[in-house]
């Protein structure tokens, strides 16, 4: 066992308790900010393959307009 009174330990154990919750609260913060970028991440691929979509529709109605002129 340790030398130090139990008061003093009581004592370090809520510092170090205050510590860790305010490490834990920092960490929440943290994720929170990485929940967030995911979704914006998320939501950009999106419309990139909306973008893909439609851009692959207006090259098949094109290829399609000149081979109807052309022929």
């Amino acid at each position: 066992m340790s030398d130090t009174p139990p008061e003093v330990e009581v004592i370090l154990l809520q510092k170090e308790m205050a510590d860790l919750r305010k490490d834990v609260h920092e960490l929440s913060k943290e994720v929170a900010g990485l929940v967030k970028m995911w979704e914006t991440a998320s939501g950009v691929v999106a419309f990139v393959k909306w973008l893909a979509g439609l851009a692959t529709a207006m090259v098949v109605i094109w290829t399609a307009f000149k081979m109807k002129i052309g022929g």
